[in-house]
């Protein structure tokens, strides 16, 4: 009966994060499909630039939702329009020979897909607003995509076009049977003080977007390098490492719903890390597997870190349909060119220049992250202030204990106290 009662009480969170998840399904599918029919009908040199293109039309699907919104149409023919558009595609995809022809309907698949995807992503940042499993709702919801995707792969053999088409379809037609409630769609337009940590102001949307850029251009590059590799057959990405994107997806959605986000950045840094230390074992076949798995683990937590970061702000921002989905279309446009200039400077450059640009992105990425996580922490204090009932004076002290340049007798001395008050304090 409680198990019962929890479902209903959280029926429209649970809700949309079904609603994201049976989205995210055929996002990854596509993925392989666009790779698999670019390498078989054009050649492996064309898989690449394929495979930007299919970003960059994501990104436009992303941003295509919002403006369809801003000019007045009704979001549930906005989103049927798009399925209906994907799913033709989906069968063309398949059969379409001619490379231009074949370019312009992947671009229109994946669009269309980008729109359904911005809003999913709106519905799930609007729906887990305040809730504290939040991180392991979209953890969840990504890693059962991946796990049904992980299954089509290896167990479909020869009907595998079929099957993905067949899965497209029904997961599709599903997300339509559970579109997620109307209660969220008035405020589009609506500015609502949430206090939620890393709160609107453009300088923070800048470093947010730069964080997004920076991070996924180091993902970008090393997928190119493996997405070429995987097109010459000398790497298999649908193999068992692919398994530790849903171990690092989960586990990132476990770690974020842990103190307001706290350990989400550290563990992220952490694995970002391990990844550039990986790629300098991409040289070597022989140690494919485990680069191919570092690559994966951090995956994982990069996307529920680029995507929490704006679900979190966007029930704050005066358009939340466009900052939900920021994180996924900031990416789009950033892993684009950065799988074509990846594998370019991976074959024409050699390893040894691609590491250099990984390593250099990498000094990029620790301060802005760092900086990020300076400002939620402060958030985080406040929001505690007022949850708990802290006096005015407490909350100071909190917010000053909260900046990690500060310590005990520099925070005494800025209230004109005693280090002893301060303490008791």
């Amino acid at each position: 009966m409680t198990a019962y009662r929890w479902i209903r009480d959280n029926a429209e969170p649970l809700r949309s994060a079904a609603f994201l998840s049976l989205h995210l399904l055929p996002f990854f599918l596509s993925a392989f499909a666009v790779i698999e029919t670019t390498g078989s009908f054009f050649g492996e040199s064309l898989v690449n630039p394929a495979y930007a293109l299919l970003m960059l039309g994501t990104a436009c699907g992303y941003l295509g939702f919002t403006l369809a919104l801003r000019r007045g149409i009704e979001q549930r023919k906005v989103i049927l329009s798009s399925i209906a558009v994907f799913i033709l595609s989906t069968a063309a995809i398949f059969f379409v020979k001619n490379f231009w022809l074949h370019m312009l309907v992947v671009f229109i698949y994946t669009s269309s897909l980008g729109v359904t995807g911005a809003a999913a992503h709106w519905s799930f940042a609007m729906l887990s607003r305040g809730l504290r499993w939040s991180g392991r709702a979209l953890g969840e919801a990504y890693a059962a995509a991946l796990v049904v995707e992980y299954a089509i792969q290896h167990y479909a053999g020869g009907s595998q076009p079929a099957a993905q088409c067949a899965a497209i379809a029904v997961s599709l037609l599903l997300a339509v049977l559970i579109e997620p409630p109307r209660n969220w769609r008035s405020g589009a337009a609506e500015t609502i003080s949430s206090g939620l940590p890393g709160g609107p102001g453009k300088r923070r949307y800048i470093l947010l977007i730069a964080i997004v850029v920076v991070m996924s251009i180091t993902v970008g590059m090393c997928d190119g390098v493996i997405t070429g590799l995987y097109a010459k057959n000398q790497l298999d990405v649908t193999a068992y490492p692919r398994l530790l994107y849903v171990l690092g997806i989960l586990a990132a959605g476990c770690l974020a719903d842990l103190r307001g986000r706290a350990f989400l950045t550290p563990a992220t840094l952490s694995l970002l890390t391990l990844l550039v230390a990986a790629t300098l074992f991409l040289r070597s076949p022989e140690y494919y597997a485990a680069s191919l798995s570092a690559y994966y683990l951090y995956c994982g937590f990069y996307i529920i870190y680029i995507t929490l970061i704006f679900t979190d702000i966007a029930p704050s921002t005066a358009n939340p349909p466009l900052w939900a989905g920021m994180g996924r279309c900031a990416r789009s446009f950033a892993v684009a060119p950065a799988i074509v200039s990846g594998a370019f400077a991976f074959d024409g450059w050699g390893s040894t220049a691609f590491e250099a640009v990984i390593l250099a992105l990498f000094a990029l990425s620790v301060p802005l992250m760092l900086l990020r996580e300076k400002a939620a922490a402060g958030a985080r204090v406040t929001v505690s202030s007022a949850e708990y009932g802290f006096t005015e004076r407490e909350a100071v002290i909190f917010r000053k204990m909260a900046d990690p340049t500060e310590n005990v007798r520099n925070i005494a001395a800025s209230l004109g106290v005693s280090e002893r008050t301060c303490r008791r304090d």
